[in-house]
């Protein structure tokens, strides 16, 4: 694991029981970082397990690359795995996928973050999204 004051990253199997791990590092770290506000950490919790979930249960990826960063005012969230980033909808459908279908997670990182970039490949999916410190939302 690298941490400074500022950054964390940290690079797992592409497991539930390892993305729980990292989800329970990245809750104490933001909470040493002086970041303890119960709705930001559970924020930043939930953008990691949904993001995190969707790479174990849609990618044959082994591995899930965490890398997250606080400014003043967003923690940048970034998911990086070896999934194809054609199969990933449209972040600009994101919010309107359809209740009952697939996506449910996706509706909700939507929700969460001020921003949404997917970049990537047939063979590399990135994805950085913002969550604002203040729990103001910007959409």
């Amino acid at each position: 694991m690298k941490q400074t004051a500022t950054s964390f990253a940290e690079e797992f199997s592409a497991t539930h029981q390892a993305l729980s791990d990292v989800r329970r590092q990245v809750g104490a770290w933001l909470r040493t970082q002086g970041h303890d506000s119960a709705v930001l950490v559970a924020d930043i919790e939930v953008v990691l397990s949904e993001l995190g979930a969707n790479v174990v249960d849609h990618t044959s990826s082994p591995w899930i690359r965490l890398a997250m960063e606080l400014t003043g005012y967003e923690v940048t969230v970034e998911v990086s795995n070896q999934g194809s980033a054609l199969v990933v909808p449209n972040v600009e459908d994101w919010g309107d996928l359809v209740e009952g279908t697939r996506g449910r997670g996706l509706r909700i990182v939507r929700a969460v973050c001020t921003t949404v970039v997917v970049t990537g490949d047939e063979q590399h999916t990135h994805i950085r999204c913002g969550v604002p410190v203040c729990g103001e939302i910007a959409n």
